[in-house]
């Protein structure tokens, strides 16, 4: 039988030629069958408010600007310059709200996919993803 040989250490993740190591579980090299990076992004929240607000005030203006009486149109202008105010916003924030990217393993083994190791440094999921493949490679 041949000895366990560490592929790759660091941040308490160890990659052997047989385990694959994490503070949330270990798993067997011979039971992983492919391995992937994923991303999830996030979109900022305050942007998509103030979208859905400023269309509902320029929907609520318009109606207001139909009416015959002259407060209403009054009103109808009012809330529909504020609408395209919080639109406008709502675009300025989008272009200089940063996406916020989370990036994970997915292992596939012969007991289903597993989604583990979740952080922000890609370039350290993919040196993982990295050695967890030539693990793999060198179990056969």
């Amino acid at each position: 039988m041949s000895e366990e040989e560490t592929i790759f250490h660091e941040k308490d993740v160890w990659v052997t030629n047989k385990r694959f190591i994490t503070d949330q579980q270990t798993v067997a090299v011979s039971s992983i069958t492919s391995v992937e990076t994923q991303t999830q992004s996030s979109f900022p929240f305050l942007p998509l408010v103030l979208f859905v607000l400023g269309a509902f005030m320029i929907l609520f203006g318009l109606i207001g600007l139909v009416t015959l009486s002259a407060s209403s149109k009054y009103t109808g202008m009012v809330l529909g310059v504020f609408g395209a105010s919080m639109i406008s916003l709502g675009v300025r924030l989008t272009k200089t709200t940063k996406t916020h990217h989370q990036y994970f393993i997915h292992l596939t083994t012969s007991s289903g996919r597993v989604r583990i190791l979740p952080g922000t440094d890609k370039e350290f999921i993919d040196r993982v993803v990295n050695a967890l493949n030539r693990a793999i490679v060198l179990r056969s």
